[in-house]
């Protein structure tokens, strides 16, 4: 699983001031990124207990009257109702970080907040300072193996591309840490993360092997599939024509191919090339008998053709001219199709 971690400041909405068209934009931009997490099961979505207070503080709770009137100034095309449901299920689906992993009680200092990915924006001190913290928690989590260090992500606001938020921060009292009990007055923290503020970044950045396998149905699978097609480098400018038959997901299921990461990898690995017709050498005819000399299997216009997925499973496949039908995932030494 990966986690989007909400960096607090993301969440505040412009109501007036200079260039408010654009950080309303910035806003909505963070939003859709952020409603994309919330709808993936390979995703958890991570916030701190300090952003409540955070926003409360600053005064910049994204409340009904806030959000309505940044949109009549604006005149934005997006609702009101739209924007205050998606920031309601924000606030209540996010788990907070130490509530769910423990207390994480310290002090720092810390170097200024590199926050120069953020246009036009200055940013509060409580949002500075919570943001730090979040940052630490981060770093918290790497480290006592919560999470990987590459399925963590942070979602901030006005994010350049591959822009990483860092700290470098001492820790000058720490007291009921559970999260990360090693840390210690003294310690000094330098860590970086990953950080995103649109939804094309996002996509871009998810792991398909995940999406397949957290599935839970063929079409959540297939759209996992099309992600990948869609990332790989294509010649032409056709749309991949390409079907899934029953008996190919239920064979598939059967050997594991749709629960264990590695296969899965391998497996939609195999299907891509297919799809694109790339590594040609892995590819053979499927014959009727195990004669050299037997025709290929037919079925109308349909061609039989069987693919290495590795050195035990193979990847059986009809093909019509540019189209496929991916028929079924079997053993090296199984044959069927249909």
């Amino acid at each position: 699983m990966h986690a989007l971690v909400i960096d607090p400041y993301a969440l505040t909405c412009p109501d007036s001031g200079n260039d408010l068209s654009e950080r309303f934009d910035d806003f909505i931009q963070t939003l859709t990124a952020l409603k994309y997490g919330l709808s993936q099961p390979w995703v958890h979505l991570l916030i701190s207990t300090g952003c409540d207070s955070a926003l409360a503080s600053e005064n910049a709770y994204p409340t009904w009257d806030r959000i309505n009137d940044a949109v009549r100034a604006v005149r934005s095309v997006h609702s009101t109702m739209d924007i205050n449901k998606l920031v309601v299920a924000l606030l209540t689906k996010a788990k907070r970080i130490e509530d769910r992993y423990g207390t994480f009680q310290i002090e720092w200092r810390a170097e200024p907040l590199d926050i120069s990915h953020i246009r036009n924006q200055h940013r509060p001190s409580a949002f500075v300072t919570e943001t730090e913290r979040t940052l630490l928690l981060c770093y918290a989590l790497i480290e006592s193996r919560a999470f990987g260090a590459d399925r963590l992500i942070l979602i901030s606001r006005s994010v350049g591309p591959n822009y990483r938020a860092s700290i470098k921060a001492r820790v000058t009292n720490c007291k009921d840490n559970t999260i990360l009990p090693s840390l210690k007055p003294g310690a000094r923290i330098s860590f970086s993360i990953d950080c995103y503020g649109d939804r094309s970044s996002l996509e871009n950045r998810a792991d398909v092997v995940e999406i397949w396998i957290a599935g839970p149905g063929e079409d959540e699978r297939s759209r996992a599939l099309d992600e990948l097609i869609r990332r790989a480098p294509q010649s032409g400018t056709s749309a991949p024509n390409y079907r899934c038959r029953r008996v190919f997901w239920e064979s598939a299921a059967a050997l594991g191919f749709l629960t264990e990461h590695g296969k899965a990898a391998k497996l939609l690995r195999a299907c891509v090339d297919t799809i694109l017709r790339r590594g040609l050498a892995a590819t053979h005819t499927l014959r009727t008998s195990a004669s050299g000399g037997a025709p290929q299997r037919t079925s109308g216009r349909l061609k039989a053709w069987r693919r290495d997925i590795d050195d035990q499973y193979r990847l059986h496949y009809w093909q019509d001219g540019e189209a496929v039908e991916l028929a079924r995932v079997v053993v090296h030494n199984d044959f069927r199709i249909n």
